[in-house]
């Protein structure tokens, strides 16, 4: 019997097909036969060994079917209910499956027009080109519906797509060009659809052959041939027009041109607001609804015009958002460029002339708005213009001052009502007691809290909901643990309790979960003492709850908690008992608006300060708390829009899923179902690596690189064997054998062990194995507290590496653990120095096990004055014991540099506040001799969060230096201010200061050209920042030219320019001139290598040489791609044919031979990628042994990129 899989319509086909596609790669190409009946339809597949997943949605079943190959018929069913049906002959599913119109549009991308010859070409090429579109290609096909030409669009036009879609529909077909993770492939699927099984369909074998796939899901092979560039056919001849030449004649008379106003299809953002004083109320209701920082961008007017007295509002910074203030229809925004002249929003100013022709005609003043308006009547459009001074407009808290006298009750009910600080607003005479608060209905009497049980857990009542969804879970649980688990200790009986939590996460991942289930998990794991998952099965269940049973099971959690433990933020649970706290707090300060004031501010910094590290679910139950109080549906809408797109950007984060689900889902589908496909390979490669691991020479480094092996199979599901390997890993940590001890390694071995325990018994099974490799560190520190110690830094690296483990094996917040704390006080015992490198390292690790807050606390104070004497002291200290360090001055310079950046990055990246921001400017402005290439990133992050314009805080501390004769310090500092300006999108004054900067940056002396390198290379990675591209292209050709012009400057030198050049042609996009500028610096690295046989550095010139075949493969020209990267390769071959054995040049010529597989794969060539990597690793056996372990290492990070069999064939070789 075959599998038979029916489906009610295509797009349940498509939801199902996509799912199962993950956990069989090979599903795309199995055989079947299909049939259709209405929307629905199903499925045989005549390839008995698939096996499809049982689908719970509803829309597919999958039943066993028999399949009659002679007359295609397809029997299901018994008796009665037996249904048979005929098929269409069998083919591969991928074929069978037609495409389904797309939910939403993908982004943008490279199209392929499908046009009939003739005059609809002309008309396609005609348009793009009136539209400034002309990089287009074509190539003449044949396809079944006779002879079309095919029109290449990389920058396509929305506008032009629509119309042909719409008005031509017969004359040409629109495809949209499928990515992979390689690049642009050679399938393009329909405009409007898209392929359930996009990632699946193979790439067509051959060069030049393409395959389209219709709407209706037939797929047509076409060999576009050489495409051609559409100049080709293009007929600009200029003898072809008459000419006729023309002599000056006497000035014309003036001509009169009339100004109107014309409607406009999209509305401009208002920036303007103006309305009669009739509507004050529009003003009220804007104080009531809108957040206090923004009522502070709004400044207002009161105006008269024509007796009538109006109100004009206007914003202080522009620009930020959309606006859509409850403010009437008369909104304006200022024409582009000319910012104090206002049209309606709706209308645009006709005949379009230019920012300086407007300016005159209306008579702009910096100091006045000018507002034009529409005169009603015939002809339409004609302009009124009206002026209001700037000076008139004030803080819209003075509107009281405008409106008090017609509504002064009406506005203390809007004052009470407002949850935000109003300033001057907040009149004496305008206290609670005046006004009657508005009565509301008689709320529930508190429910009383319940008793506490001995051992200190709160329980729920047993009449509440809570108590009623989480009764014992009745589900029968194996009375003996399955091989593999472990059983409690000694001959004790297992805890009941323990076996109900392993009975509810198997129906919880398995099964079909219910709100009780989660509550009752939540409930029987506080009782158990883990608190953390405890409120996540909670959450979970009150969260599948709705309307008033959520409510009711929300204040039997608050009953559960209890009241707020102490006044800091704490952990999530300290988070809902604040929320919690806050609607009994502001009910018993009833009237009383400002005490209602600040509890709300108090309760909303709280939340948004710990959003960043919350769980989504966490983050609106808690907004849902305090909302429900405040009914602020600006909030509302707030916090979910950021939680949408929240979701959108990241998706599903892994904190977000239980550990549990993870690992029983491992368990339940093994190694396919965790990596798809290459799974096999990646099993038989570590199989490999552990008889590798036995031939390393010590027990220490054997434990540690058997243990990770253990680790990444037990990511794979295999948790058995990766058991075996842990416990073989703890008896080699354990051996006395070797010397010396390595103990440092050891630990590592031992707490990767425990992450492999957690992975695969469950939670906290492997904190036995971190606390013994925490002690072992604990006591390698203490015993080697020197910064000198070698034993002393390994255990150093190694406290880094146990944060990583840990953070990677519990995968969420932690930040009351105790073994955590103990870890962490460990740290801040080091010297200051080895502390901001531990604090460094394992900062990420923090932040995900919820301890970024301390760390990043800590890195801030060593930037104290006293943790940087502390650190000098000790600088001064080891340079005088240790060549490790250039001077003192290095090592203080590298330390500071490297607890600014950590700062800056701490937390997701959110940056520096002021203050940080402040003394890391006062920091380097203050000491020049803190200032190299390193300190650009860290001022850079100042310059962020400092209010003030970038370059003019630059340039206060770049003149400075200046003035003390410190110009290379001055231009690096000018860098950081040029791609903060990049990073404004500032395309005014950043392109000129870039290039003022680059000629300047070509007089720095000193170090033999090394710093005027550095500047430039710097300056040269900017051009793409800009988003400049002919002016770009323009300034890489002069840089170009520069370095063959300076015949001077020794390899070095000219090598990094071409490197610079070359990265910031490929990043400009794809284009024919990135790529000549590309090819060029090729071209001259090799002539520079050929023409330099006496150098003994020209080798370095292969470092372009990779930059080139990598920006290549970049920009994705196939043939002209493939042929640079041939060249390179053979000349890498040359050079190495050429060079003795021991030759420095031949590490990096075998370097560069990496560097041209990885374009070569990139580029679709896969046999000259094979064949390189091969030559690669036979020429690393005549290098040194350190440059042959550095090469190995290249050569393992590009295994690492790779996909499938092609990762695991050059691992294993490696």
């Amino acid at each position: 019997m075959a599998q038979l899989l029916l489906y009610e319509d295509p797009r349940a086909l498509a939801a199902y097909l996509g799912g199962a596609a993950l956990l069989d790669p090979e599903l795309a190409g199995a055989a079947c036969a299909c049939f259709q009946e209405g929307r629905g339809g199903g499925l045989l597949f005549v390839d008995r060994e698939v096996e499809l997943p049982e689908d719970r949605s509803g829309g597919t079943r999958v039943v066993r079917a028999a399949f009659d190959s002679k007359s295609n018929q397809i029997g299901w069913g018994r008796g009665k209910s037996r249904q048979t049906v005929e098929a269409g002959e069998p083919r591969e599913l991928a074929q069978v499956v037609p495409p389904i119109p797309w939910e939403k549009l993908p982004s943008a991308g490279e199209l392929l027009y499908l046009v009939q010859p003739g005059q609809p070409f002309a008309n396609l090429i005609t348009q793009h080109l009136e539209l400034g579109l002309d990089d287009l290609r074509f190539a003449p096909v044949q396809t079944s519906a006779g002879e079309r030409i095919l029109v290449e669009v990389p920058q396509p036009s929305w506008f032009l797509l629509e119309r042909w879609l719409e008005d031509h529909p017969e004359q040409a077909q629109v495809f949209r060009r499928l990515q992979g993770s390689l690049g642009a492939r050679d399938i393009y699927v329909e405009w409007g659809y898209r392929h359930p099984l996009e990632a699946w369909l193979r790439d067509p074998s051959g060069e030049g052959v393409i395959l389209l796939v219709d709407r209706s899901g037939r797929h047509q092979t076409i060999e576009r041939g050489q495409l051609e560039d559409v100049g080709r056919v293009l007929d600009l001849d200029p003898t072809a027009f008459p000419t006729e030449e023309l002599v000056p004649a006497p000035a014309p008379e003036r001509v009169s041109v009339s100004l109107r106003l014309l409607d406009r299809t999209t509305p401009a953002d208002p920036e303007l607001w103006i309305l009669p004083v009739d509507d004050r109320h529009r003003l009220e209701t804007l104080l009531t609804e809108t957040p206090e920082e923004e009522l502070k961008n709004l400044l207002v007017a009161c105006v008269e015009q024509g007796g009538e007295r109006l109100f004009c509002v206007r914003e202080v910074l522009t620009g930020r958002a959309a606006r859509l203030l409850p403010l009437g229809k008369r909104t304006y925004a200022p024409v582009t460029g000319l910012p104090d002249l206002l049209v309606p929003c709706g209308q645009t100013i006709a005949p379009p002339l230019s920012t300086e022709r407007y300016a005159r005609a209306f008579g702009t003043r910096a100091d006045v708005l000018t507002v034009l308006d529409e005169v009603p009547g015939d002809p339409p459009g004609r302009i009124s213009l009206v002026r209001v001074p700037k000076g008139s407009f004030r803080g819209v808290e003075t509107i009281v001052d405008f409106v008090f006298d017609g509504a002064a009750r009406d506005l203390e009910q809007a004052v009470l009502a407002t949850p935000f600080d109003l300033g001057r607003f907040a009149e004496e005479d305008l206290v609670p007691a005046r006004v009657k608060k508005k009565e509301k209905a008689p709320k529930k009497q508190p429910k009383p809290t319940p008793p506490k049980p001995e051992d200190g857990l709160a329980k729920p009542k047993k009449d509440g909901l809570l108590a009623k969804l989480m009764k014992p879970f009745t589900r029968a649980v194996p009375s003996e643990p399955k091989s593999g688990e472990r059983k409690g200790k000694g001959d004790q009986a297992p805890d009941p309790r323990r076996e109900e939590v392993l009975a509810l996460q198997r129906e919880i991942t398995l099964g079909s979960p219910k709100p009780n289930h989660w509550l009752r998990l939540g409930a029987l794991l506080r009782e158990l003492g883990d608190a953390v998952e405890s409120l996540r099965g909670l959450e979970n269940g009150v969260w599948d709850l709705r309307d008033e049973q959520a409510d009711t099971a929300l204040g039997e959690l608050e009953d559960l908690l209890g009241p707020p433990q102490d006044s800091g933020s704490g952990d999530t649970e300290e988070l809902y008992r604040r929320a919690f706290a806050y609607r009994p707090e502001v009910s018993a300060k009833a009237g009383d608006a400002d005490s209602y004031r600040r509890a709300t501010e108090e309760i909303y910094s709280l939340l948004r300060d710990q959003e960043d590290r919350l769980r989504k679910k966490s983050r609106w139950l808690l907004w849902r708390i305090v909302l429900r109080e405040t009914g602020d549906a600006i909030e509302g809408e707030r916090q979910r829009e950021a939680i949408l797109s929240d979701l959108v950007l990241r998706g599903l984060e892994e904190r977000e899923v239980p550990p549990f689900v993870r690992r029983l889902l491992l368990d339940h589908f093994g190694q396919r179902a965790a990596t798809g496909s290459g799974a096999n390979e990646a099993l038989g490669f570590l199989s490999s690596a552990e008889t590798f691991v036995g031939n390393l020479p010590h027990p220490a480094v054997q434990a540690e690189s058997l243990s990770h092996v253990g680790w990444a199979l037990a990511e794979l599901g295999q948790g058995e064997r990766a058991g075996q390997l842990g416990q073989r890993a703890v008896q080699l940590a354990d051996s006395k054998a070797g010397a010396p001890p390595h103990l440092a390694w050891r630990a590592q071995a031992v707490a990767r062990v425990g992450a492999v325990q957690e992975r695969v018994q469950g939670r906290d099974q492997g904190r036995a194995a971190f606390t013994r490799a925490l002690r072992t560190l604990s006591s390698e520190l203490a015993e080697n507290p020197s910064p000198k110690s070698t034993e002393g830094t390994r255990a150093r690296k190694a406290l880094v590496q146990w944060f990583a483990i840990v953070s990677e094996a519990w995968g969420g917040e932690r930040s009351q653990d105790a073994l955590l704390r103990q870890a962490f006080s460990l740290v801040l015992g080091l010297p200051v120095t080895v502390r901001s490198n531990v604090l460094v390292g394992a900062r990420p690790h923090l932040e995900t096990l919820g301890l970024g807050d301390e760390c990043r606390g800590q890195l801030y104070e060593l930037l104290e004055d006293r943790r940087l004497d502390e650190a000098r002291q000790l600088c001064q200290e080891m340079n005088s014991a240790s060549s490790a360090y250039h001077n003192a001055t290095d090592a203080f310079r590298t330390h500071v540099q490297n607890v600014m950046t950590a700062l800056g990055e701490s937390q997701g990246g959110q940056g520096l506040t002021v203050p940080e921001a402040e003394q890391v400017r006062d920091m380097l402005r203050g000491d020049a001799d803190l200032v190299d290439e390193f300190a650009i990133e860290p001022f850079l992050q100042a310059l962020r969060a400092l209010p003030q314009d970038p370059w003019a805080t630059t340039k206060d501390v770049a003149d400075r230096f200046v003035a003390q004769g410190r110009l290379y310090e001055a231009r690096l500092l000018r860098i950081a201010a040029l791609r903060r300006l990049a990073e404004l999108g500032d395309r005014t004054q950043g392109p000129d200061h870039l290039e003022q900067n680059l000629a300047e940056a070509w007089t720095q002396e000193g170090e033999k050209g090394k710093l005027r390198i550095r500047l430039v290379t710097r300056l040269v990675a900017l051009v793409p920042a800009f988003g400049l591209r002919e002016r770009g292209l323009k300034i890489l050709r002069e840089v170009q030219e520069t370095v063959r012009q300076r015949v001077q400057d020794d390899v070095y030198c000219r090598n990094e320019v071409l490197m610079a050049t070359t990265l910031a042609a490929a990043q400009l996009g794809d284009s024919r001139a990135s790529f000549e500028l590309v090819e060029q610096a090729a071209h001259t690295a090799l002539q520079d290598f050929r023409e330099g046989q006496g150098q003994r550095t020209r080798h370095l010139l292969f470092e372009t040489l990779d930059e080139c075949v990598r920006g290549a493969a970049e920009l994705g020209e196939s043939r002209r791609g493939l042929n640079l990267v041939n060249e390179v390769i053979q000349a890498a071959e040359a050079a190495l044919a050429n060079s003795p054995a021991g030759d420095l040049g031949r590490y990096f010529y075998c370097g560069t031979l990496i560097h041209c597989g990885q374009a070569a794969l990139r580029l679709g060539d896969n046999d000259t990628a094979a064949a390189t990597f091969a030559d690669v690793l036979q020429h690393s056996q005549s290098l040194s042994p350190f440059d042959q372990k550095d090469l190995l290492l290249q050569a393992a990070r590009t295994a690492g990129e790779l996909e499938g069999a092609q990762r695991y064939r050059l691992a294993a070789q490696v």
